[in-house]
């Protein structure tokens, strides 16, 4: 299965990525701020990854430990 990692998957363009991936057999990982509002992303499918975006080093962290970089 093919792996995809959306930012900005919690907005409008990002979310229908998100189901585009997901309709297309993918495995997707969503990074989103902690903040963000998971409306448009209710499909039990989608993994989540909260980042904080002004903090690079942990954002690389997070992203090493969830395999996705």
């Amino acid at each position: 299965m093919k792996k995809i990692l959306i930012t900005g998957a919690s907005g409008f363009i990002g979310s229908t990525l998100v189901d585009s991936a997901l309709m297309h057999g993918w495995d997707v990982t969503a990074a989103i701020r902690p903040t963000s509002d998971r409306t448009f992303l209710k499909d039990s499918r989608i993994k989540f990854l909260e980042l904080n975006f002004k903090n690079v080093d942990e954002m690389r962290q997070k992203l090493v430990k969830a395999g996705r970089f």
